[in-house]
């Protein structure tokens, strides 16, 4: 890796030898961490997603601190964001760290989202916070679709305490996806406003007892699948408030 330091060539090396020593006659784990030391980012970029698609790379600590050298400080988007996503199939100390390092202060959004995704694929409640904080704070507002999307994986009050915050965005795709979220966490039917959410949420016991069954979205004529309009269907679109989109109103 270009201009890598003292310490990513120490932790490269200890890698490969983990590797060595540890898969024995395994060598495509080994094949895979040299790739990450290559000039070429699309070299370095497909060997971390091929150590993330290798089963037996879990169980080498080396190799998991690696990834999380790579997802801190390569100086390729691509390949920072390969190693998040790469993160999130590993348990282990500085995971979540990691991750919550590059999603509060990666430079590229989209490395961000893949913070955000690699965070959601630890089910721990230690996930959420670095998460809402980034639907809440992220000047993207790809990152707080992506941590209003993720949120919805979690049966926390915490996340769903989040969320709400999110209903009151003032951005449509923010709102939305946190209220679709949350009707998907609660199973209920209530509308794209914070405060029905919140007295819910504070009136019951078991919030999410029919998680993962969210009631119908709203019905109306813009629902129709595109194929089947016609031209005059389209310039009366371009007058018609959307049902949902009334909603945040």
């Amino acid at each position: 890796m270009t201009g890598r330091t003292i310490l990513a060539g120490l932790l490269f090396g200890a890698a490969l030898a983990a590797c060595a020593a540890l898969c024995g006659g395994c060598t495509s784990l080994a094949t895979n961490v040299r790739q990450v030391e290559s000039n070429d980012p699309n070299v370095r970029r497909q060997g971390v997603e091929s150590i993330a698609r290798n089963p037996g790379a879990k169980r080498y600590p080396k190799v998991r601190e690696l990834l999380c050298l790579v997802a801190r400080s390569d100086p390729d988007p691509q390949v920072r964001g390969a190693a998040c996503r790469a993160l999130g199939r590993n348990e282990g100390e500085g995971v979540i760290d990691t991750l919550t390092h590059v999603l509060e202060n990666d430079r590229e959004p989209y490395v961000r989202v893949d913070a955000v995704a690699g965070l959601a694929m630890h089910r721990g409640p230690e996930a959420i916070p670095p998460i809402a904080k980034a639907l809440a704070q992220d000047p993207s507002l790809d990152v707080q679709v992506a941590a209003a999307q993720a949120l919805r994986k979690y049966k926390e009050r915490s996340a769903a305490d989040a969320l709400v915050g999110g209903v009151g965005a003032s951005n449509i795709a923010v709102a939305q996806n946190s209220w679709e979220s949350l009707r998907y966490m609660t199973g209920q039917n209530l509308p794209r406003d914070p405060d029905p959410w919140k007295q819910y949420l504070k009136s019951t016991q078991k919030p999410f007892a029919r998680y993962g069954r969210p009631p119908p979205l709203p019905k109306g004529e813009d629902q129709r699948p595109f194929v089947v309009r016609g031209p005059a269907d389209a310039v009366k679109d371009l007058f018609k408030e959307d049902v949902r989109e009334g909603e945040l109103k």
